[in-house]
């Protein structure tokens, strides 16, 4: 009778998705929404992404230009707080 009752509590695994792999990642696979994938652009070209990441930038530096000489002042600290030790580059 243990034994039965171990078989039910067990439920079927959820094997994560990778590209190759043939298990659903949900049970069942459900679509999820991506209310940003209309920005995918690899090639970096598109007229409309551009001209929204322009739109958001320019809107990004009017809210915080109060903040530019917070910003100022912590940018220096970090300089002043960094060890600038490596005579070279970094190599594999």
């Amino acid at each position: 009778e243990e034994e039965d009752d171990d078989d039910d509590d067990e439920e079927e695994e959820v094997i994560r998705q990778s590209q190759t792999s043939p298990h659903p990642l949900l049970s069942p696979p459900l679509p999820i929404p991506d209310p940003y994938g209309w920005m995918r652009d690899d090639s970096r070209t598109s007229p409309t992404v551009l001209q929204h990441l322009a739109a958001e930038n320019t809107y990004t530096a009017q809210i915080t230009s109060s903040y530019t000489s917070l910003k100022d002042a912590l940018y220096n600290e970090f300089i002043e707080r960094l060890q600038e030790t490596d005579a070279t580059t970094p190599s594999l």
